[in-house]
């Protein structure tokens, strides 16, 4: 009951702040492009192109979310927790075709001479930046909290577009008032290289989930030491981690008295798995196996 409370709690807080960045990318996006297409500015409108790739990529979220909740089945004896990472894999794709795309276009702007942005393209860079940076803070803060890669990776999405937003605005502003026509075209090829940079990471973590990479020695330390509280535990041999989605998967060996019977420990075994699961809840489940403590 522990583990299915504080998976709810955790997909309810997840689904939220996911659901709060759709919102707010699609109006920034929208606004974005209307005013770099209106402006003059195509920095401004790939930076709102930026913007709908968060979108995107906070839906596939979303998505991964409500595949992720799926109980187990005959086909998924282990849950569905893994969608999270595959869709994540996905979505890393996609921005990096569009971060291709956007540079592509700003090369064969580069030199050429274009129409001076608007003024107001400026206060459009300047409101973007401080709300991306705003979501950004909310949505670390939330996925370390719950130790969800895909909102840490949206999270990094937003501060990268707040990086671009900020480079949209000083290319505005040479190309406005420097008449540096290029300014522009640079700052769309600063944007596109954000884009790029997002998805590597984004395709790097959650080709580390799928591979079932060991988990932080932080996570680890929390687990041995809770898994050494457990009564009649001597030593913990092997400890491992893998997470999928919210979830975690921990293999673990403990010692204990070669003498004691199976029965004997079997309950150790079984109070091991309740210490870890008390210790963190979202564990989905523990494969405790029983190793002989050798004598000193």
């Amino acid at each position: 009951m522990l583990h299915e409370a504080a998976m709810k709690n955790a997909y309810r807080e997840a689904l939220f702040g996911t659901w709060l960045s759709i919102a707010i990318n699609a109006i920034l996006g929208a606004g974005k492009i209307a005013a770099g297409l209106l402006g003059s500015s195509f920095a401004l409108v790939s930076d709102g192109l930026h913007s709908f790739s968060d979108l995107a990529t906070s839906l596939a979220t979303v998505i991964g979310f409500h595949i992720a909740r799926k109980p187990p089945d005959a086909e998924h004896p282990y849950g569905h927790s893994r969608a999270e990472a595959v869709i994540g894999a996905y979505v890393a794709c996609a921005l990096g075709a569009a971060g291709v795309w956007v540079g592509y276009k700003a090369v064969l702007m580069l030199g050429r001479e274009h129409e001076l942005p608007a003024a107001f393209t400026l206060w459009v860079a300047g409101v973007s930046i401080v709300i991306k940076e705003a979501l950004f803070q909310y949505k670390i803060r939330l996925g370390r909290r719950l130790r969800s890669g895909s909102l840490i990776a949206d999270a990094w999405d937003h501060r990268s577009d707040a990086f671009s937003a900020a480079a949209v605005l000083i290319g505005v502003g040479l190309t406005r008032y420097a008449h540096w026509y290029s300014a522009d075209d640079f700052a769309t090829l600063f944007v596109a290289g954000t884009l790029v940079w997002a998805a590597i990471v984004l395709l790097r973590d959650s080709t580390n989930e799928l591979m079932d990479a060991q988990q932080d020695p932080e996570i680890l330390a929390q687990l041995r030491a809770a898994a050494l509280e457990a009564p009649g535990v001597r030593d913990v041999e092997t400890l491992w981690v893998r997470k999928a989605g919210l979830e975690y998967f921990v293999d673990i060996h403990i010692e204990v008295d070669p003498s004691l019977t199976v029965r004997e420990s079997h309950e150790i075994a079984s109070r091991t798995r309740d210490r870890l699961r008390q210790a963190m809840p979202t564990i989905h489940d523990v494969l405790v196996h029983v190793e002989p403590h050798e004598r000193d």
